[in-house]
This record gives structure tokens, sequence and C-alpha cells, in this order.
């Protein structure tokens, strides 16, 4: 292959992955335009407003805006983010308004909140709160514990949602017990 047949094949790639590139900015102005939506709905605002609201920011927020929630680096005061109820007898509506209402509201800690409260209610087929079913409730809980704690939460991980929400994740694999002493 000669080096003008090898700069036109690097060009034409270089071509095509700009154009994916494109693509994948344009699906992810979407993908921030519904969750702007979804955050102005669960606030009572209209999803109009948001839409327009998100039409200005420039486009380093709105790569933010799709990344997956994470907990904080350093966990905030527990005093201020724990329910002032037991969850046991607290609904996940009550305790769940309570854990989002403890960030001071259009926050990034209030955004960071809502956008988990999303993942949450999503990772068991519910659109809004009142969607959730009672039966998740404990564990919907569990994972917003989880992240007042500051670890990770894994939706396929297999937690012990009666135990402590900062306990360890389960190993993916036991070997069959070969590293066993």
């Amino acid at each position: 292959m000669s080096l003008e047949a090898k700069i036109e094949a690097l060009t034409g790639a270089v071509t095509a992955l700009g154009a994916l590139i494109e693509r994948q900015v344009a699906i992810q102005e979407r993908l921030a335009a519904g969750a702007d939506a979804a955050l102005a709905k669960m606030e009572g605002g209209s999803p109009a407003a948001a839409g327009k609201a998100s039409r200005g920011r420039p486009k380093k927020e709105t790569e933010a805006a799709t990344e997956t929630p994470k907990p904080s680096e350093e966990p905030a005061d527990t005093a201020s983010q724990e329910p002032a109820a037991d969850s046991a007898s607290e609904s996940f509506p009550t305790f769940s308004k309570s854990w989002l209402d403890g960030a001071e509201q259009g926050s990034d800690e209030y955004k960071r909140r809502g956008k988990l409260l999303m993942g949450i209610l999503g990772n068991f087929g519910a659109g809004k709160i009142k969607e959730l079913d009672e039966k998740h409730h404990a564990a919907a809980i569990f994972y917003i514990k989880r992240d007042q704690s500051g670890k990770k939460i894994n939706f396929e991980a297999e937690y012990d949602f009666a135990g402590d929400p900062a306990q360890d994740e389960p190993a993916d694999e036991d070997f069959g017990g070969a590293f066993d002493d």
C-alpha cells in the first residue's frame, strides 16, 4: 500500500470518527434534555420550562448532566442528610422527599440526588415515586442510605437490604472455594 493510499484510508477513518462523535453528542444532548424534564417534573415544574432552560447551557454542563450519579467524595454531615424518622416505620415517598429536600434546591448536590433518585426508580421500573411498588421501598431506602454513607451503588449487586447500607459489595465469584483456607 502506498503512502498516499494509507493517508487516504486514515483520513476516511478520521472523518467517520468525527461523524460518530457528532452523533454521540446529539444523543447526549437528548438524554440531558430528558433528565432536565424528569427533574422538573419531580420538582413540580413543567417539562417545557426545563427544556427551555437547558437550551442556553454550555455543552460542558450538558455532558456533566448525563454522567452517572456518584456519591460525594467526602460524605457531608450525616445528621443533615438523614431523615428524622426511622426508615423502617417511614414510607419511601416520605423518606426520599426528606432526603432530596436535605440539599438546597438548584444546587449541584440537589441535582445529583435527583438523578440518583431517578436511577433508583428506574432500577425498579418506576418513573415516579408513587409508581414504585411497595415491595421495593426497603431496597430503595437502602440505596439512599448507601449513598449517604459514601459507598457506590451497584444495582446488579446482591445486597442484604436488611443489613448495613455501608456493607461491602458481595464478591462476583467465589471460584468454587479454590482459594479458601
